[in-house]
C-alpha cells in the first residue's frame, strides 16, 4: 500500500464473513505500508468496524510492515470480543519509522484488547526499528499495549509509549515465550488488574491474547512471561498498577529467565498488590552492568 496525502478507511459490519471480523485493512498475507510518491510522507487512519473481532490493520497470515517514509499511521479497533490496533495472527509486526498510534478498544466477552499484537509458531515477533510509537490496550480480560507471542526488539531514537488497559491481566509491553530487548526511550504502564474483569482468558483469540504465568490478577509494566528482558540504552520507565485480588501481582519489570541492564536509565515500580516489586525475575539472574537504576 503506497499512500500519498491524507487517507482514511473503515471496515464495514462483519466484513470478513464467517469469522465475523471487520478490519480497516485486512490481508491473508503481508501488508506493507509505504509512501514513496509523497515527499512529505503520507498519512493513514485505519479503523475496524462493528463485528465480533475488530482491527485497524490486520494480517491473518503474514507480516505487517510500516516503512520509514510514512508520516503517520493511526490504527484502531472497535469495541468487540477481540479488538486490536495493529495485528499479525501468523506473522511479525515491523515498524521502521514514522509516527504510529495503535489502539484496541474494550473487549466485551472474555477477550483481549491490544494496541499492537503478533503471534505465530515461527513468527509472532515485534520489531520497532525507528519512529515513535504509541500503543494502547483497552479494557479486557487481557489488555496489553504491545504484546508478542515471541520476541520483541525495540531500537529507535523515537519515543515508545505502551499502555495496558484495565483487566484481569494488564501489561504495557509483554512477550509470551520470547525475550524483550530495549534500546529506546520507553514509557510502559500497565492498567489496573481489576477483579471485576472476570472470565477465562483465551490463548487463541483471533485479535490477541497471551499465555500468562498465573491465574491471579497481574499488572506489569514490562513482562517477559517466558523469556528475559535486556535494556541496552535509552530511558525506560515501567510501572505496574494495582492488582486487586488476594494473590495479585504488580511489577515494574518482570521476567521468567533473567533481567540485564547494560546501559541507559531505568525506573521500575509496582503498585498495591500482595506481590509487588520494581524489578523481579522468577528464575534467572538480575544483572546490572551499567546505566542508572
Amino acid at each position: 500500500i503506497d499512500i500519498s496525502g491524507t487517507n482514511s478507511v473503515t471496515g464495514g459490519s462483519n466484513s470478513q464473513g464467517a469469522e465475523e471480523a471487520s478490519d480497516g485493512i485486512f490481508a491473508k498475507g503481508d501488508i506493507i505500508i509505504t509512501s514513496t510518491s509523497d515527499s512529505n510522507g503520507g498519512s493513514l487512519t485505519a479503523a475496524g468496524g462493528a463485528a465480533t473481532y475488530s482491527g485497524g490493520i490486520y494480517s491473518s497470515g503474514g507480516d505487517v510492515t510500516i516503512n520509514g517514509d510514512v508520516e503517520k499511521i493511526t490504527a484502531k479497533g472497535k469495541a468487540a470480543s477481540g479488538s486490536v490496533g495493529i495485528g499479525a495472527e501468523a506473522g511479525n509486526v515491523i515498524i521502521n519509522g514514522g509516527t504510529v498510534e495503535a489502539t484496541g478498544d474494550e473487549a466485551t466477552t472474555n477477550g483481549a484488547s491490544n494496541g499492537i499484537w503478533a503471534a505465530g509458531d515461527e513468527a509472532g515477533e515485534i520489531y520497532i526499528n525507528g519512529g515513535s510509537v504509541t500503543a494502547n490496550g483497552g479494557k479486557a480480560v487481557n489488555g496489553d499495549g504491545i504484546c508478542a507471542e515471541n520476541h520483541i526488539r525495540i531500537n529507535t531514537t523515537g519515543n515508545v509509549k505502551a499502555n495496558g488497559g484495565e483487566g484481569k491481566h494488564s501489561n504495557g509491553i509483554c512477550s509470551g515465550s520470547g525475550d524483550i530487548s530495549i534500546n529506546a526511550n520507553i514509557e510502559a504502564k500497565a492498567g489496573k488488574a481489576n477483579t471485576d474483569s472476570s472470565g477465562t482468558e483465551s490463548q487463541t483469540v483471533r485479535k490477541g491474547g497471551h499465555i500468562v504465568g498465573t491465574d491471579n490478577n497481574s499488572s506489569v509494566g514490562i513482562s517477559a512471561e517466558g523469556g528475559a528482558v535486556s535494556v541496552n540504552g535509552g530511558t525506560v520507565v515501567a510501572n505496574g498498577s494495582e492488582a486487586l485480588d488476594n494473590n495479585g501481582v504488580s511489577d515494574g519489570i518482570r521476567a521468567a529467565e533473567g533481567i540485564t541492564i547494560k546501559d541507559g536509565a531505568v525506573s521500575a515500580a509496582g503498585d498495591k498488590a500482595k506481590y509487588s516489586g520494581g524489578i523481579f525475575s522468577e528464575a534467572g539472574d538480575i544483572i546490572i552492568e551499567g546505566g542508572k537504576v
